[in-house]
């Protein structure tokens, strides 16, 4: 008896062993990735990096603020230039103060021009949040110690 083999069994064929190889290819990838991701968890201590992206520990992340909070302190000199500082704040209070009123009189009274109306709304707006940052500056300085 002889068997035929036609064109189409052996190109069956090879295509079934193609999509074996390839799917023990996904099956290594998807392993080495696992791994990777496995290893990354297993070296990143506590969650904290710095600013060039290293990872470190909390108590390094701490002692870095603190010493970038010293090291503006040092270059402010708050207690003795406080009321300079405080002057530059009321200054500028009533300078956002005047441009907010300036601002308003420049709502268009034309009742088609509603994208005007609120391109003057969020330019009032971020003056409010400039006079919210003012003050919040001001009780910084009034409850920084000398």
């Amino acid at each position: 008896m002889v068997i035929r083999v036609s064109p189409l069994n052996i190109i069956h064929n090879h295509i079934a062993v193609a999509m074996d190889v390839l799917d023990i290819i996904g099956y290594v990838i998807v392993i080495l990735i696992l791994v990777w991701a496995f290893r990354r968890v297993l070296t990143f201590r506590d969650g904290f990096t710095s600013a060039g992206g290293e990872v470190g520990t909390s108590k390094d992340y701490v002692d870095a603020l603190q010493s970038m909070v010293t090291s503006l302190k040092d270059e402010l000199l708050v207690s003795k230039y406080r009321k300079n500082y405080e002057q530059a704040v009321i200054q500028l209070d009533d300078y956002v103060n005047l441009l907010m009123v300036k601002q308003s009189l420049h709502v268009p009274i034309n009742l088609n021009d509603e994208a005007g109306a609120l391109e003057v709304f969020d330019k009032l707006n971020k003056l409010y949040q400039t006079k919210q940052s003012l003050d919040i500056t001001m009780k910084v300085l009034n409850e920084m110690d000398t």
